[in-house]
């Protein structure tokens, strides 16, 4: 009898072992994935190509039709095409975590709107997602990010727009964390604090997007392989909310790239109508390259700003093939050169009718194959040496030649 117990008890305890490990590794199937690790490394190679968004392995997108709301909300699923059929969304009514419609841990969920469809009070985000797609809708509302994306990869947003709410400005449009393989492609943004921004992430595309009404168009920190081809940044001016004790800020940059911020390149954009105190700011990069770029009718105090604060870092801009007309221009260039080396590359560019106060003012300068025509022009090449004692100023053409305002003046444009 007591054999026939313990025999009993021991089948009894083989069963609850087997039960725990089939438990076990149905939690396992389900587990969040983490995100795959940032390449920070600097590419050898000029990013040109956008990322492509993967397909979904031996699996065909389900495709569901969502008239309202609720239709929508019990379609969201892994390889799944959801197409809007109706007008308005209005996600006010959803339930989650502060107003927030949480995509969590989707692969291929495609979102696709009409290209009237708007979501309305939306604030949308997607995490450990891959592959994911929203194209065709209007992002609407006053929240911190219209829409975010963290830790995300092979993912494409097309053809949408994102603008303020109820509220005067929305903090931010599009948000990008840890993610890398991103396609933004025609997309508007307007009434943003920041329009769309990228941190910690890589292999990024900004493809002809139009923002304008927004004070920061693009912020980008600690990002490497970034691309920003065939957009518009207009119309945006300084933002300013100071606090009921805090002074107003006057120090907004309007594209920005800090942080150590690698292989970053402006092309074929139109710049415009703005009015700001940094047109474009960085902060501690590698390099930037502007080419090809119009940047007509604005007004700022610095166009091109170089500040690293951190003494090993020598940052690098590079201007190619740009035109530059018509602008009310404080400092063209300037490099902190308190801190660190700072040092433009200016290639190719046409600079003419331009109304400016210091063109070149510190830092370590190379021109080449440029014309300075039609313009009023305070001072060629300033030290400010009140500012910073150990300041310096140094302009030559690539053979090291110095070069002052007389060989700058006579220079003619060669593209």
């Amino acid at each position: 009898m007591m054999k026939r117990i313990v025999s009993l008890f021991l089948a009894g305890l083989m069963l609850l072992a087997a039960a725990a490990c089939v438990a076990k590794r149905q939690d396992a199937q389900t587990e969040v994935p983490t995100a795959a690790p940032v390449n920070t490394e600097t590419p050898t190679e000029t990013p040109t190509e956008a990322p492509t968004v993967t397909e979904a392995p031996n699996a065909a997108l389900q495709f569901v039709e969502a008239a309202t709301v609720e239709e929508f909300l019990a379609a969201i699923a892994s390889n799944t095409e959801i197409v809007l059929t109706g007008d308005v969304y209005d996600l006010q009514t959803v339930t989650q975590e502060n107003g927030v419609l949480e995509l969590c841990n989707l692969e291929q969920l495609h979102i696709t709107g009409s290209g009237n469809t708007v979501l309305l009070h939306a604030a949308i985000l997607a995490e450990f997602c891959t592959g994911f797609v929203l194209s065709g809708v209007t992002v609407c509302g006053d929240a911190e990010d219209l829409l975010a994306l963290q830790k995300c990869s092979a993912s494409r947003i097309d053809g949408c727009s994102f603008q303020n709410g109820d509220g005067y400005w929305s903090p931010n449009g599009i948000s990008i964390q840890n993610c890398d393989g991103i396609l933004i492609s025609d997309c508007s943004a307007q009434g943003c604090v920041m329009a769309m921004y990228a941190m910690s992430s890589s292999e990024i595309r900004f493809s002809n997007c139009d923002i304008h009404d927004c004070a920061t168009a693009i912020w980008l920190s600690a990002s490497s392989d970034v691309l920003a081809d065939g957009c518009k940044l207009h119309d945006c001016w300084q933002y300013e909310e100071p606090g009921p004790d805090e002074p107003e800020d006057d120090a907004s940059f309007w594209i920005e790239l800090d942080s150590g911020s690698t292989d970053v390149r402006f092309s074929n954009c139109e710049v415009y109508g703005n009015s700001c105190t940094f047109l474009f700011g960085t902060e501690s990069i590698g390099e930037a390259v502007f080419e090809s770029l119009n940047v007509h009718d604005n007004e700022a105090d610095c166009f091109f700003s170089l500040d690293a604060l951190n003494a090993d870092i020598t940052g690098r801009i590079s201007i190619v093939n740009c035109d530059v007309t018509d602008n009310r221009i404080g400092t063209f260039f300037y490099a902190n050169t308190e801190w660190s080396k700072g040092e433009l590359f200016l290639s190719g560019t046409s600079i003419r009718g331009n109304r400016i106060e210091r063109l070149f003012r510190d830092g370590d300068v190379t021109v080449t194959g440029c014309e300075f025509t039609d313009n009023t022009v305070d001072h060629w090449i300033y030290i400010d040496e009140e500012y910073n004692p150990d300041a310096r100023a140094f302009v030559h053409d690539v053979d090291g030649n110095e070069l002052g305002e007389a060989e700058l003046a006579a220079m003619t444009l060669a593209r």
